[in-house]
């Protein structure tokens, strides 16, 4: 598509242009940086099952969400240029649906008779693109950043299914669902569509406060406002029902479903999710505590950390408190790690995180 030729050309040119000038100003301390911040939280289901599969054993819960962030960029005084790489997704369901999944995908017996309450409202995109960031210094204790996105994306799915179905017998159901979800591939129903291209944006915002020498503050809101649009965004808006039936070699019910609705390809704008972070820091000497509460659309996060600094190095030990999880860091000078999980055996982590960070002065 020319048009998306013409934007990728536009941002990269945008974006050299952008470094070369300031890497060229002799008088301004300035930085590299790449950045990377991960996060992932499944109430019901291992993450390792994206290796797995359905294999992995399951609990009741009601959602699975996580974001990867990667920026690559140049940092001066008052300002920051990153190429930024990201994906979002949220997965809402309940317990009903996670068992009556995970039972059928593995052919195991379903519970004769009884009908399981389905749903699954989905939220997902991965975008690459451009981010332009404005540092202001109001005062000894107040400072605030503002950063725009400016984002090209590949992949979408938003939307819900839901119904019922109902065990016919141990290896047998019936379904009524209905299903309005928008999307780049098809998983539900394997419609053949173009993948779609989205163009957006998304405003992040924090403030830091230093009210003293021991004590400081930081609000930051992603995604404080948001949008991509979606020129051609192929739409499944149906019902679907028990059809023809065939049975495997085990006599499990194999279905054709029978589809009643709209297959449509359209104009659609996806509004973007904030995220919320506050931290609190309180510095004793050579030890900081960390108190931080993180808040998405699904679930709210409480976690807290000592850094023990050693010359030029820190470490960092915590806990989050939602997810029973784990945490320990390293930073020395122009690198730091921070790893999070809530099991050391990765076949059962159901919650982990990774953040690195490297700046290199130029």
């Amino acid at each position: 598509m020319q048009y998306s030729h013409s934007l990728n050309t536009f941002f990269f040119c945008l974006f050299l242009a952008v470094v070369i000038g300031f890497a060229s100003s002799a008088y301004a301390q300035k930085h590299l940086f790449y950045e990377q911040t991960s996060f992932a939280h499944s109430e019901a289901l291992p993450l390792n099952i994206v290796l797995d599969g359905w294999k992995v054993p399951y609990s009741d819960g009601e959602f699975t969400q996580g974001f990867i962030r990667s920026e690559l960029g140049v940092q001066v005084p008052g300002y920051r240029f990153s190429l930024l790489y990201r994906i979002e997704a949220q997965l809402k369901y309940n317990s009903d649906t996670v068992e009556f999944i995970h039972r059928t995908k593995n052919k195991d017996a379903l519970d004769a008779q009884r009908k399981y309450d389905i749903l699954l409202d989905a939220y997902h995109f991965d975008a690459r693109g451009f981010k332009v960031g404005f540092d202001q210094r109001w005062s000894e204790k107040i400072s605030t950043s503002l950063e725009v996105s400016f984002l090209q994306a590949k992949q979408i799915i938003e939307g819900k299914l839901y119904g019922d179905a109902t065990a016919i017998s141990e290896k047998d159901y019936d379904f009524n669902l209905a299903v309005d979800y928008r999307y780049s591939e098809d998983h539900l129903f394997d419609r053949k569509v173009n993948r779609p291209e989205g163009y957006g944006f998304a405003l992040d915002f924090s403030i830091h406060l230093n009210p003293n020498n021991n004590f400081e503050i930081d609000l930051s809101v992603f995604d404080l406002f948001g949008l991509i649009y979606w020129e051609n965004a192929p739409r499944t808006d149906a019902s679907a029902s028990s059809g023809v039936k065939h049975y495997d070699e085990l006599g499990y019910v194999i279905y054709e479903p029978v589809l009643s609705g709209w297959e449509t390809t359209g104009a659609y704008t996806m509004r973007l999710k904030p995220r919320t972070v506050l931290t609190l820091t309180h510095h004793m000497n050579d030890v900081a505590l960390v108190s931080s509460f993180m808040h998405t659309s699904l679930s709210d996060y409480l976690s807290l950390e000592s850094i023990i600094k050693l010359s030029q190095h820190r470490l960092v030990l915590g806990m989050e408190f939602v997810t029973t999880s784990f945490k320990i860091g390293y930073a020395y000078k122009h690198f730091s790690v921070d790893l999070m999980f809530d099991n050391p055996n990765y076949k059962k982590t159901k919650a982990g995180g990774l953040n690195l960070v490297f700046s290199f002065p130029i």
